[in-house]
């Protein structure tokens, strides 16, 4: 797993952006596998990422708490803190809109939809995120990512 640790790099965009595919990769091998030193890297990605918004990084704040929502529903086994998690994914993709970055809006809104659903099994929370999600990769210019998820989730956002 790369670590962008180095002083250099601490709060620079390549820094960030690394750690936060670390954290999201890490937090998904966990869940995957069981094996504790992935949630290990996932939550020591997640705690360089909020120590940098905490300085006053403001890129980081939205993947800060997109790897903070992936912590909460990672170790939400009894399914009891799903309120938590929609907090933390509503927060990431507020900051992601304020910041005008529609590539971190949409995969929040994507993958906030796919843990509501699968995780959660709630399909009327998950919705809107996907709908919301495809909007957002409209706009980006996404098409073919539009197209997957139409093919992928169509009967999803036919019902309603």
């Amino acid at each position: 797993v790369f670590v962008a640790n180095h002083e250099v790099l601490k709060g620079h965009f390549s820094s960030f952006g690394a750690t936060f595919t670390e954290g999201i990769a890490a937090y998904k091998l966990f869940a995957y596998t069981g094996k504790r030193k992935y949630r290990r890297y996932a939550r020591s990605a997640t705690k360089r990422l909020l120590g940098w918004a905490k300085k006053g990084v403001a890129n980081c704040q939205p993947i800060a708490s997109c790897l903070q929502g992936e912590r909460i529903a990672i170790a939400d086994t009894k399914k009891c803190r799903k309120s938590d998690f929609i907090r933390q994914y509503k927060n990431a993709i507020k900051l992601a809109q304020e910041l005008g970055v529609w590539a971190w809006e949409a995969q929040f809104q994507e993958r906030a939809f796919e843990v509501l659903f699968h995780n959660y099994s709630d399909k009327a929370s998950a919705i809107p995120y996907l709908r919301d999600a495809v909007s957002s990769y409209e706009k980006w210019e996404a098409y073919a990512k539009v197209e997957s998820l139409n093919r992928l989730h169509g009967q999803v956002l036919e019902v309603e």
